[in-house]
């Protein structure tokens, strides 16, 4: 393959790890993009299934908490019943005149105190319980996530978050955490896009291209719950449209629109060159008539005497192994 019909990038959109994901897909995108000799890879939002991890968090914490409050409980009870005990011999002692009721008061009131600071413990004990479990959950979610992306040769993948709808905080989080995995053992192939001063992610994000040119595509994903479109570029418009009144940065050289679960292609669309990228799992959510499962390799290639880049999409449908994907997988 000469250089000038090399691929610009690879992208693909919702790999939705871990519920929809697919290790056959992820193989053939991988083969798609060394096959196409991408540049780099572009995934466009929904990396993650947030909402199944929120969820998932949820549970396993508050399983976590239901076993230490047992704990505690038991603890307390014990305590209890141990001061109980004390108590009344302290008063046979009174009784029998071998102990006054100052020291048996003061002794009461030290009892009584214990039991406070072992509430207080237990108060503790639960926030750090809260602490450490999110870390390790994060941990344990990125290391999965490590082992499902493929390490592609001389490829970096380009990320960005559809934090608001797909992707979720404890997204964000596992692909941070992703991030610093890969960097740690010298791979450094993962580049987060759109964080801003906040902490959050932005939904319109410039990916900036070393290419003659070519300085800029502009990725878009949803902020909001997509509903049901007839015509299959029509959610892809919409958010094309939300975005363009609202800039006064220069025109992208592209737009790719990610999270729309549809490959279509609109050459000039705003005055922009426009694709909306296919998702990448085995779609459970119909939002258009025409759904796509596969990844799209872009080519840029310069036209006439002015070098005017034109981008050339390829197209790789996976649909066909998602219906056979028990012979397959």
């Amino acid at each position: 393959m000469n250089e000038k019909d090399r691929a610009l990038f690879t992208a693909v959109s919702g790999l939705k790890w871990p519920t929809q994901s697919r290790d056959y897909l992820v193989k053939m995108f991988r083969d798609a993009a060394v096959s196409d000799r991408a540049r780099f890879i572009i995934l466009a939002g929904h990396i993650v299934d947030g909402k199944f991890l929120e969820q998932e968090y949820k549970d396993r914490l508050q399983s976590e908490i239901d076993i230490l409050k047992t704990e505690l409980a038991v603890e307390l009870e014990d305590r209890g019943a141990e001061n109980a005990q004390t108590v009344e011999r302290l008063e046979a002692q009174v009784s029998r005149g071998t102990f006054d009721r100052a020291s048996l008061k003061a002794k009461k009131q030290q009892l009584k105190d214990s039991v406070v600071e072992l509430k207080n413990e237990a108060k503790s004990k639960m926030q750090e319980l809260s602490d450490s479990f999110r870390k390790r959950f994060v941990d344990e979610m990125s290391k999965g996530l490590d082992g499902f992306l493929p390490v592609i040769p001389e490829m970096r993948y380009h990320i960005v978050i559809a934090e608001d709808v797909y992707d979720k905080p404890i997204g964000v989080e596992i692909l941070e955490a992703l991030q610093n995995r890969r960097r740690r053992n010298g791979t450094n192939d993962i580049v987060l896009h759109g964080e801003r001063r906040d902490g959050f992610y932005d939904t319109e994000v410039k990916i900036p291209v070393r290419m003659e040119g070519v300085d800029e595509i502009r990725v878009i994903v949803p902020r909001r719950q997509p509903w049901f479109y007839r015509i299959i570029t029509s959610f892809m418009q919409r958010l094309i449209n939300s975005f363009t009144p609202r800039t006064f940065s220069k025109e992208p050289d592209l737009i790719l629109v990610g999270c729309t679960g549809t490959a279509a292609h609109l050459p000039y669309y705003e005055g922009v060159p426009s694709i909306a990228v296919p998702a990448l799992h085995k779609i459970d959510e119909v939002l258009s008539t025409e759904n796509m499962v596969g990844c799209v390799s872009v080519r840029a290639t310069h036209c006439g005497r002015n070098g005017k880049v034109t981008f050339v999409p390829k197209f790789h449908d996976f649909r066909r192994t998602v219906l056979h994907e028990k012979e397959f997988a």
